[in-house]
């Protein structure tokens, strides 16, 4: 962006993932009220606790981009550990459909599989001196969220971190997390998805 002074922050999270299986359903109970009522999703997450499922819903009625339950929230092996999202965040989808490209490039996945990894929203408590925020000490607080790739309303001199994956800034910002965000989320996998951290570690 014209404003960036270099390149925007981006740690290597040094997490990949390697496709088990996909499964397409016709169901029009999940495609149609997955984000209000997870709970008819579960059968499609038989086995959270060796498995990082990726649930997308096709005709959603809710307007709801993505939503994902923290994995501290829940036990290991819930299957509320899941990653929900809207097709109209899948990439390409946009630009397939004619319709709105801010979310085109897919980022939507990656926003949602950061709070699966433990990350709050880089606005969380806004510009509160009290309280913790995002609980990471190298994203700057933000006051509220951005919908635009402009750095503006900010907390005091440190500049919003507009490019980062969990703010909800347009696909076109975001390219990173920064290392706290990095030791956050494997910190988070570690003690709270403890199998699967551990069957990650001997693939």
């Amino acid at each position: 962006m014209t404003f960036d002074t270099g390149h925007p922050v981006s740690a290597d999270m040094q997490i990949s993932f390697k496709l088990a299986d996909v499964k397409f359903v016709t169901n029009k109970d999940c495609a149609t009220r997955g984000f209000s009522d997870p709970d008819i999703l579960h059968k499609l997450n038989p086995d959270p606790e060796k498995y990082f499922t990726i649930v997308i819903i096709t005709n959603d009625e809710s307007g709801v981009l993505g939503q994902t339950e923290f994995p501290f929230n829940r036990r290991e092996n819930h299957p509320d550990q899941m990653v929900i999202v809207s097709a109209v965040g899948f990439r390409g989808y946009a630009s397939r459909h004619h319709s709105d490209l801010m979310y085109d490039e897919g980022d939507t996945v990656v926003h949602e599989s950061g709070h699966a990894f433990g990350l709050y929203h880089t606005f969380e408590g806004g510009c509160s001196k009290w309280g913790h925020g995002d609980f990471v000490a190298d994203t700057a607080p933000e006051r509220l969220p951005h919908y635009d790739c402009d750095p503006d309303d900010q907390c005091g001199d440190a500049e919003p971190p507009v490019h980062n994956f969990m703010d909800y800034s347009p696909d076109t910002c975001m390219v990173g997390f920064t290392d706290g965000q990095k030791r956050r989320a494997h910190c988070v996998i570690e003690h709270y998805r403890p199998t699967l951290y551990q069957m990650s570690l001997t693939k």
